[in-house]
């Protein structure tokens, strides 16, 4: 059964799934919320539970009933992160709370519903002193809402950064007789901060964009943001911290991805399967991922992301990325230049395959089109295009005619796949699709897996990623017969194909001087079916490029005892042979020498303190996934590129071998150690020695004298 597609914008007019899925990227109607707009940002229907939209909850009933709390609410973050779904939220619960039936949220949204020739107000004032529960707020009388501070207000003569620094030199205050909530981002912060400072007289509420700076700011030792420690009756919370994809740390419940993909898979909002069945991959897809544990592991492959990229998800990421999985881009979904729903693309796609003229490029690559749009290849979409130099060669040579030989022409077919495959790939636009092209598909690409992590578990038996190469590396064949049973239908079609190509390149059937060119060929058609299953296997168990690194990364993170094991082999890179700390004088006071015989340094026998700090976070901000290592005073994020260099190191890596960035910021760390220490008073009563160049001719600090020694060797 097909829905009804609106030709304007490719969506469709019912909001069944899987066609009504594309309203939930991001640069649709349905990603974006507009303040008070019921149609718009919320895909799911429903407001998200979080644990910031918990802690407003709380801070509302605390109000309501007199406990008190802070005035009020600074939310900090970028776009797309759920600032105004969690204000907007917020005026719900006082709603509730207040026993306003309605009213006051009504009341807000009418000071937000204008044409679209208008330009909404930038702060809205509401009286809630009428309502039935008033009287708990004890003598707040009014609350008010900034739901952009970047934006001007039409009504006043003044900057975006002149109206927010007022906004906040009010609430300094504590007995301001309103509630302020407000969204904010860093940018702005920062130029009210140099605004407050050039014009004079608002020295009380630099100190205050200082603190809030400060508090939402990630680092070991932060202040607390809710309230803030320098002003308790004002708080704010930054959005841009806490995971979406990872369960609360301790809270034995799922993360906020887990209920967003419990909605995007409700059997109820989705049309009756196709006639295709498990051939349609978009039906297949909510029916892989409402497998038990399918979403855990395909969180667990988000997670990973944030961890290598140190770059959060956030609630647009989320709805875009489910869109683009489940069912992708209305401009993707073209049959003859016309729009169609999703299972009818699959349909044509199904016929072409089947019933296409033979040879022509739309029935070879069809197979392919079906199954790249299985969630799990479209993570992962990028594949060479084995179009250049010897392939070219080989590729003209052998199978340019196949001369009726079907094994030959499946071999063409797939070389007409790849050469293609990044292109096509491409018509899925938006910042998240470019993201997993670009970003997400090479740092985490199950494909490029080694290793003995097991990607088949049966009674009795368990295969391993290197067991599953070798079989493939022998023939295609083979790795089918290992494999037929745990992967899809549509991907069995494509190693059908590849195992008739892999016997029809035996270099045996082949002249002797073109034997070399079908190696060639079958090689890369064999490595292309292993990666192929791997990319299956892999991102449907949530196993990927550097899995036992990445678990590896988590637990020093989740384990103090782990992190200080990390933090023992940073003070041996900081450290020389001998276990001293060498600071470069000539660096430190001067420029960089350009003959090491020219270096000076001094040499302390002290040990540089380091102390790992694990995330940060709990009652009183929100949770770090971040640990950091402080040197010196200096805090280092301990990231997952760091992590991995250091366990290159305790694996025998030479120092020198290091990426290069990560070399780069050990020799800033040192260069910043080396500027305190030779700094320091106390250093000189450690009897510390400046050593000459190579280290023949050192000076050392004995007994209030300075002694010369040249070494004789």
């Amino acid at each position: 059964m097909a829905g009804h597609v609106d030709e304007s914008n490719g969506t469709n007019m019912d909001a069944s799934f899987p066609q009504g899925l594309i309203r939930w990227a991001g640069h649709r109607d349905g990603g974006v919320r507009r303040p008070f707009h019921r149609e718009s940002g919320r895909p799911t229907g429903e407001q998200i539970e979080t644990p910031l939209v918990r802690r407003l909850n709380r801070w509302v009933d605390d109000l309501v009933s007199s406990k008190g709390g802070p005035r009020a609410v600074l939310l900090v973050g970028g776009p797309g992160n759920g600032k105004t779904d969690a204000v907007e939220g917020c005026i719900e619960a006082f709603d509730a709370a207040l026993g306003a039936g309605g009213e006051l949220l009504e009341r807000f949204a009418s000071k937000y519903r204008v044409t679209a020739e208008q330009i909404p107000p930038r702060r809205v004032t509401i009286d809630v002193t009428g309502f039935p529960n008033s009287e708990g707020l004890g003598g707040i009388a009014t609350i008010s809402l900034v739901q952009d501070a970047t934006e001007n207000d039409p009504a006043r003569q003044a900057s975006a950064e002149a109206l927010l620094l007022d906004d906040l030199s009010d609430i300094l205050d504590p007995d301001r007789p309103g509630i302020f909530l407000c969204c904010v981002n860093r940018g702005i912060l920062a130029s009210v901060a140099s605004l407050a400072a050039a014009s004079g007289g608002h020295a009380e509420t630099e100190r205050l964009v200082s603190a809030i700076t400060a508090a939402a700011t990630s680092g070991p030792n932060q202040p607390p943001c809710w309230p803030l420690g320098e002003a308790p009756h004002i708080a704010i919370w930054p959005m841009d911290v806490e995971s979406l994809v990872a369960a609360p740390v301790g809270e034995g419940e799922q993360s906020v991805a887990h209920r967003i993909f419990e909605i995007a898979l409700d059997e109820r909002k989705w049309q009756e399967p196709c006639d295709l069945k498990s051939r349609c991959p978009f039906c297949q897809n909510r029916k892989l991922l409402s497998r038990k544990g399918a979403v855990d592991d395909l969180a667990r492959l988000l997670h990973y992301y944030e961890l290598a990229s140190g770059k959060r998800w956030t609630f647009r990421d989320l709805f875009s990325l489910i869109a683009y999985l489940l069912v992708g881009d209305s401009a993707e979904l073209k049959v003859n230049d016309r729009r169609v729903s999703p299972c009818e693309w699959a349909a044509a796609q199904n016929r072409l395959a089947s019933e296409g003229r033979a040879g022509t490029v739309e029935r070879d690559r069809a197979p392919y089109l079906l199954a790249s749009r299985l969630y799990h290849h479209r993570l992962f979409p990028e594949w060479p295009g084995f179009d250049r130099g010897e392939h070219r060669k080989a590729k003209h040579a052998l199978i340019k005619d196949e001369s009726g030989d079907s094994g030959l022409a499946r071999a063409k077919a797939f070389f007409r796949f790849v050469a293609r495959a990044s292109d096509l790939a491409a018509l899925a636009s938006g910042d998240v699709p470019d993201r997993v092209r670009r970003s997400f598909c090479s740092t985490l690409d199950p494909a490029l897996a080694t290793g003995n992590s097991v990607l088949i578990s049966r009674p009795g038996e368990e295969y391993s990623i290197a067991q599953i190469e070798d079989r493939f590396s022998m023939s295609i064949r083979e790795g089918l017969e290992l494999v037929s049973t745990q992967i899809e239908p549509l991907e069995r079609d494509i190693l059908e194909q590849l195992a008739e190509a892999d016997e029809s390149l035996v270099e045996d059937r082949f002249p002797r001087n073109r034997t070399r060119q079908a190696r060639l060929l079958q090689a890369t058609i064999r490595q292309f079916a292993a990666r192929f299953v791997k990319r299956s296997l892999g991102a449907r168990r949530g196993v990927c490029r550097d899995n036992e690194l990445f678990a590896e990364y988590l637990e020093a993170i989740n384990n103090s005892s782990e992190l200080q094991a990390v933090r023992k082999e940073m003070r041996k890179l900081l450290h020389d042979a001998d276990d001293r700390f060498r600071a470069g004088l000539a660096t430190t006071f001067g420029q960089p020498v350009a003959e090491r015989s020219r270096d000076i340094a001094l040499v302390i026998h002290e040990k540089i303190k380091i102390k790992a700090h694990p995330p940060s976070g709990g009652r009183d901000r929100p949770q770090s996934l971040l640990p950091y290592l402080v040197v010196k005073g200096h805090a280092v994020a301990l990231t997952f590129d760091l992590f991995r260099a250091l366990c290159d190191v305790s694996d025998g890596l030479h120092e020198a071998s290091l990426p290069p960035e990560i070399y780069s910021l050990l020799g800033r760390v040192k260069s910043m150690v080396s500027g305190k220490v030779v700094r320091d008073p106390e250093v000189l009563a450690e009897e510390p020695t400046i050593v000459l160049g190579s280290g023949r001719e050192s000076i050392e600090y004995v007994d209030g004298h300075f002694e010369f020694t040249r070494s004789t060797d």
